[in-house]
């Protein structure tokens, strides 16, 4: 799987857990840009990309994912590894 393809999936997942439409997320968009991006909202959004790319994160991996481009990151190292 390609970076954009991963990018388009966390995007869309993005949209789904923050009920907002895809083109207002962008790969700059991050947890102190939107007010919904919450400690709660975190768990929700780790466990749905955990669902949709089967994947487990280490609490260093969570921790690290506060942008989209940060999501990809971390999903394309885990993928590839």
């Amino acid at each position: 799987m390609t970076n954009k393809e991963i990018q388009e999936k966390v995007i869309h997942t993005l949209a789904v857990i923050f009920d907002m439409q895809t083109a207002k997320i962008s790969p700059e968009t991050n947890a102190r840009s939107l007010a919904r991006w919450d400690s709660l909202n975190q768990i929700k959004l780790t466990v749905a990309l955990e669902e949709e790319f089967d994947l487990e994160f280490e609490p260093e991996e969570i921790a690290a994912m506060t942008s989209v481009k940060a999501i990809v990151d971390v999903i394309s190292a885990k993928m590839n590894n």
